[in-house]
């Protein structure tokens, strides 16, 4: 997700101005304040954990750190116990007291998958290669349900998603999959063509399309990349050749 687009609504609603390119979202991670603490009388409202000072400034801002080894986050606070409310029993005695529980505490994460967006295409049965097209811009953003908690409001309560699909850059790879068809899906082969006398006959970047003889057609569909002139043997030679487009190029993303 985007930083000041409103995800609450369907469709989402983008508040950044035109031209300005808005950060990804932060990790979250937010804490119920539903209990009292040893000095914090509790607010029955949500709060980011690095903003509860500004909400109580009895309360400590606690540091968060994804992992990077792991999927999950480490939470800073000093002293350590400070999140061990409702658990700090039979311990000695300190001079600051547990003010959060960390029971209390839920996070929603942004996470990057080995799973590509991608859409296949089938041009022949007759032949079994592969042709894969990669388009790196191309996303799909995805929370796993309509109750995913994107943030809090102003009122302490916690604000959800009301769409499932945040980003689907599929039509991109429509698009580049219809300029593919138009390319792959015709029969090309690279020819050299030997005529027994001098002459130009094509010129350079002519396409083409067959090859007419006393006994068949042979379909071509490649562009004349070289002519040589052999005044030696008084002929000419004629090659025809094609390369693959640059696909990316084409997708907007």
């Amino acid at each position: 997700m985007k930083v000041g687009v409103d995800y609450t609504v369907d469709p989402a609603v983008d508040n950044n101005p035109t031209d300005a390119e808005p950060d990804f979202v932060k990790f979250l991670v937010m804490y119920k304040d539903d209990t009292d603490g040893a000095e914090h009388i509790k607010s029955e409202k949500w709060h980011f954990v690095d903003k509860l000072h500004e909400t109580n400034e009895i309360l400590r801002n606690l540091n968060v750190t994804l992992l990077d080894n792991e999927l999950g986050f480490r939470l800073s606070a000093s002293p350590k116990h400070y999140l061990a409310l409702n658990s700090w029993t039979n311990a000695k005695a300190a001079q600051v007291q547990p003010e959060l529980d960390y029971d209390n505490l839920i996070c929603t994460g942004f996470i990057k998958t080995d799973h590509r967006l991608k859409v296949v295409v089938k041009i022949t049965d007759k032949e079994n290669r592969i042709r894969t097209i990669n388009i790196p811009n191309a996303e799909y953003w995805y929370s796993p349900d309509d109750q995913t908690v994107i943030g809090i409001d102003d009122a302490g309560e916690l604000l959800y998603n009301a769409i499932s699909v945040f980003r689907d850059d599929s039509d991109v790879l429509r698009q580049v999959l219809a300029a593919a068809l138009v390319w792959y899906g015709v029969q090309r082969q690279a020819v050299e063509i030997p005529i027994k006398q001098l002459g130009r006959y094509v010129e350079l970047g002519s396409m083409l399309t067959k090859i007419n003889t006393s006994f068949s057609r042979e379909s071509v569909r490649t562009v004349v990349t070289s002519r040589e002139l052999d005044f030696e043997n008084d002929r000419t030679i004629i090659k025809t050749g094609y390369f693959d487009l640059a696909f990316q190029t084409l997708a907007v993303v």
